[in-house]
């Protein structure tokens, strides 16, 4: 235990301190401590910091142990008064901190190239450390104990401690060392414990410089500190949470997880969160849905880092939490709500698309949070709420019967049916987890179909409708498509007529006004093949769904769209309805708009997909575990499809087709065009030829 009546250096009068010298060389040889007297010791202090104010060169080996040599006997002078600095020498001591540890950070670079990864290369080490660390553990004593001197002492600190110096301490995060950087935080914590007047400003310089890492180049080798200060401080807020602290969440929090690179920053921005949401459990909600808006569609790393927080999020977020019921609340945050189960709708969809990644790791990490007990609690609070939302009568999730939504007689409304299926998470997750089987790993279909198995306890009828479910969506998903891209055909017919149009006015308004007309500036006329080869990209390459759907139903796109198309046509036409005309290439679709069949209509998308779906069972083409038609029971698909005539051009050419690609050489199939395929599968080898 250090001594306790250490003793108390006097005042020095402003003359004494005018007589230091500003400059002391380390060459000079300055007795030591215990060789003076007690009304010297505060005179001696001042001159050996002013001989630490002179930087030392790497190469000057003598310099630097005479530097480290002075630096040691402060530190130890420093102990022997209990940490209580000469009130005189506060100014010097703080002179010497700026200029001994307020400087800029060097850029990190990598050995081969001018970017820097923090995963891959190893951390620089700053050469100086040899002195820092003296001056930043004596600016960590002074720190400590300027909460429990006299109040002229509290006074001189935060004199010097102020805004300013908050600024450049934060820009120290940016150092490359580790060990200068655990300084740095554990001095701004003490900073923002010891300091009240401090702390709102602390906030915001570290909310600055969140917003400025992801917003900027996202290269910071401090962030995970910076965010581990924030925890502590998070943890101490009181509850309930002011505006100030949920806008913190929401603008400052929230938009981090849009950096590429969030692996190494996720743990501590996760605890952050989670604060939040132990604190503030009304903000689960919003979290969870701004979280998924982030989810990315090309970087398996990032999907990966997301799922996990997701997952770990949802054991503290009470299921109740997840049902939206003041629409207003999420409104404050420029949320749309249109539905309680909305979030619960955008989780599972997120997590069943992840599902039929084919990134193996992504696919894993989301099939095995469905043997979380927690996730399975969301989904049993989900399906509970499904029921009693769009049920006539309540039921126990672990009823073996099935549910209202497939035995009532009344709800034959297509577009209704479709609309309530997409919130039913069973349904959801089963068919990602049944399009599993058609994966290529081996470990994911084994997963798959364990997890199949854990979703069949919470309702056995649901898991066994998955089937028909598959189908009704596959035939679903690709009349949307055909049905848009002739539409869109006909939208552009009209664009392009527009175009010609405005281009005569502004010609005769030219005229009119004796304008120059420059040709430079002619409106451009687009001609045809420009506007029908414009097209949206497909959905992203991580996402194999529909692909999968079909190889575990065990048909080909030419197959589904060929019957499709054989019911389109056969559709009738709806009299007195106007004749429309395509102008290019026509398929089915092109044709029942030219007959005045409106295919976006609700009543003609329901008999067709009716009609398709019962062709393709009673052909026997496709197995089904039920076979009673469920095709009104289907999930919502995608309000928005891109177009495909682009793409259709090059499958014409030979290109390999994916789902959705309508080629010239599909043949429309009727129902006994369907049968007859059927019957002669296999016999095609033979090459039967006609008389």
């Amino acid at each position: 235990m250090k001594n306790q009546d250490a003793d108390v250096s006097p005042a020095l009068s402003n003359d004494a301190l005018a007589q230091i010298p500003k400059k002391i060389s380390l060459h000079s040889q300055l007795p030591a401590f215990k060789d003076v007297p007690a009304n010297q010791k505060t005179i001696l202090f001042i001159s050996k910091l002013r001989q630490c104010n002179k930087l030392v060169r790497i190469d000057d080996q003598e310099l630097r142990k005479l530097k480290h040599l002075v630096l040691y006997q402060l530190l130890e002078y420093i102990n022997t008064q209990n940490n209580a600095f000469p009130l005189d020498a506060i100014p010097d001591f703080f002179n010497t901190v700026a200029i001994n540890i307020f400087r800029q950070a060097p850029k990190p670079q990598a050995e081969d190239e001018d970017v820097y990864d923090p995963e891959e290369d190893e951390p620089l080490v700053d050469a100086n450390w040899y002195h820092l660390q003296f001056v930043y553990e004596m600016l960590l004593r002074f720190v400590y104990s300027a909460q429990t001197q006299q109040v002229d002492y509290q006074k001189a600190v935060k004199r010097f401690i102020d805004c300013d110096f908050v600024v450049k301490l934060m820009q120290l995060f940016n150092q490359s060392d580790p060990r200068e950087r655990d300084y740095v935080k554990t001095i701004l914590h003490r900073v923002y414990a010891n300091i009240m007047s401090l702390r709102a400003f602390v906030r915001l310089t570290l909310k600055s410089e969140l917003q400025s890492y992801f917003s900027g180049a996202q290269q910071h080798s401090g962030i995970c500190d910076v965010l581990e200060v924030l925890g502590s401080i998070i943890n101490g807020y009181a509850v309930p949470l002011k505006p100030e602290h949920t806008q913190f969440l929401s603008q400052c929090l929230v938009p981090l997880h849009r950096v590429q690179f969030i692996k190494h920053i996720l743990p501590q921005l996760s605890y952050c969160v989670s604060k939040f949401i132990e604190k503030e459990p009304s903000l689960s909600g919003y979290i969870i849905n701004q979280i998924l808006g982030f989810y990315p569609r090309l970087n398996s790393h990032k999907e990966v880092s997301l799922l996990t927080e997701v997952e770990e999020l949802l054991e503290l977020v009470p299921p109740e939490q997840m049902i939206i019921k003041n629409f207003q609340q999420m409104a404050e945050f420029g949320i749309e709500i249109n539905h309680p189960l909305q979030i619960y709708k955008q989780l599972f969809d997120t997590v069943a698309q992840a599902m039929c990644s084919l990134h193996f790791q992504v696919a894993e990490k989301s099939i095995n949070m469905i043997s979380n007990q927690k996730f399975l609690l969301h989904i049993q609070n989900a399906y509970t709420n499904f029921l009693e939302i769009f049920g006539e009568r309540q039921q126990t999730i672990y009823e073996d019967v099935e549910a209202k939504i497939y035995d009532s007689p009344k709800n034959t409304n297509f577009a209704s049916e479709m609309l309530k299926q997409s919130y039913n998470p069973i349904s959801i997750l089963g068919k990602a987890l049944k399009a599993n089987s058609a994966h290529w790993n081996s470990n994911i279909r084994f997963l798959a179909e364990q997890s199949l198995k854990q979703l069949n306890t919470l309702n056995q009828r649901e898991v066994q409708l998955i089937d028909q479910k598959i189908l009704s969506d596959c035939i679903l998903r690709e009349y949307k498509r055909q049905s848009r891209d002739a539409y869109q055909v006909i939208l552009a017919q009209k664009a392009l007529e527009n175009a010609k149009q405005f281009g005569t006015y502004f010609k005769l308004q030219a005229t009119k006004e004796n304008i120059n007309y420059v040709p430079g500036y002619q409106p451009e006329i687009v001609m045809t093949d420009k506007v029908l080869s414009s097209s949206v990209p497909e959905d992203p390459l991580f996402c194999r769904t529909e692909e999968m759907s079909l190889k575990y139903l065990n048909i080909s796109p030419e197959f589904l769209i060929g019957a499709i198309e054989g019911v389109m046509q056969e559709y009738p036409a709806t009299p007195g309805s106007p004749q429309l005309t395509s102008g290019v290439e026509e398929t089915e679709a092109d044709k029942c708009f030219k007959r005045g069949i409106d295919l976006m209509n609700d009543d003609t998308l329901s008999n067709i997909c009716q009609k398709t779906y019962k062709n393709l069972v009673s052909s026997t083409a496709v197995t089904l575990n039920e076979t009673e038609f469920i095709g009104q029971k289907t999930a919502l698909i995608q309000p928005q499809m891109p177009t495909k005539r682009l793409a259709n051009r090059r499958a014409s050419a030979g290109v390999v087709m994916n789902m959705g690609i309508r080629r010239k050489s599909v043949v429309p199939l009727n129902a006994s065009a369907l049968q007859a395929k059927q019957e002669l599968d296999g016999f095609e080898k033979h090459k039967i030829g006609k008389e």
